[in-house]
């Protein structure tokens, strides 16, 4: 059994109770699809984020989590980000780079890249979600940073799979290759866990599915009748992490491994729907 937490920041689009059980049924069916597993997902509680954050106020103090989210590059430091973007082109190369490039317009991948990432930040503090607020809400940073949620990954002991309905999207120093494409967007992530029977716990961020911001409804245009459905398939990604510790995969066109390019969850979706992959995945011992 897979036990589920929502967590709802107002001013962002949430589920209903109807559709969370919806969800929760399509991820079975997806897992089970995808990664040949039979799961059982059973919402435990929901709770508003203020609340549940100021749980683990003490916990964050702790100064090896301070550590981690004093990678968060908060303001988007064009020279921190600059770092980030040649680390990556070594690592990867400038073919690789190039696959996630929105344009590329004559720079090097690198280059691109970071003007790329760069502006897709910029845009998530100036554009409005539909509830009103901005999708990235500087004065509420904590919401969106991805270390913040992995520090509370590491003390939660009631629930193994946390569903939130913010963008995570603060740019760090160690963010992979996808993310920073994005702008800095974490859609999920895997964490060892101590206290859960699967020695892991996992998010997922709900907004690249729900949100119909201009700029998602630009870059990712999924028909409002499948948004759970691609939520769900996306969550299986998760799962590959959370059951198998199945690494991040680069190079496994149509399988659920491998990460969205850009902001495009939907021709992500198109490209694995269906699809079960039947090649070998690299795990790893911990996260």
């Amino acid at each position: 059994m897979i036990r589920v937490g929502y967590v709802e920041l107002a001013g962002y689009p949430t589920l209903g109770e109807a559709d969370r059980k919806k969800y929760e049924g399509l991820v079975e069916k997806a897992t089970l699809e995808h990664l040949g597993y039979r799961v059982d997902l059973k919402e435990v509680w929901v709770k508003p984020a203020q609340k549940f954050y100021q749980t683990f106020e003490q916990d964050l103090k702790h100064p090896s989590i301070q550590e981690f989210l004093s990678w968060d590059i908060l303001d988007g430091e064009p020279k921190r980000m600059k770092v980030v973007s040649d680390r990556l082109g070594k690592k990867h190369g400038e073919e690789k780079v190039r696959e996630y490039l929105l344009s590329e317009e004559g720079k090097k991948p690198v280059d691109a890249l970071l003007e790329q990432s760069l502006s897709l930040f910029k845009t998530f503090s100036t554009e409005n979600s539909i509830g009103g607020k901005p999708i990235l809400n500087l004065e509420e940073a904590k919401y969106h940073s991805y270390w913040v949620m992995n520090g509370i990954q590491l003390f939660l002991k009631d629930v193994d799979l946390l569903v939130v309905n913010q963008l995570i999207c603060i740019p760090d120093d160690w963010m992979p290759l996808y993310a920073m494409a994005r702008g800095g967007v974490t859609t999920g992530a895997v964490e060892d866990s101590h206290h859960r029977p699967h020695g892991a716990t996992a998010f997922m961020s709900l907004y690249p599915f729900l949100g119909k911001d201009s700029l998602f409804l630009k870059h990712n245009p999924i028909p409002d009748a499948r948004r759970l459905e691609v939520a769900a398939a996306y969550t299986t990604h998760e799962l590959g992490h959370f059951l198998e510790r199945r690494v991040e995969i680069y190079d496994h066109e149509g399988c659920v491994s491998k990460a969205a390019t850009g902001l495009n969850y939907w021709k992500w979706f198109k490209g694995v729907e269906g699809k079960t992959c039947k090649r070998e995945h690299p795990t790893s011992t911990s996260f």
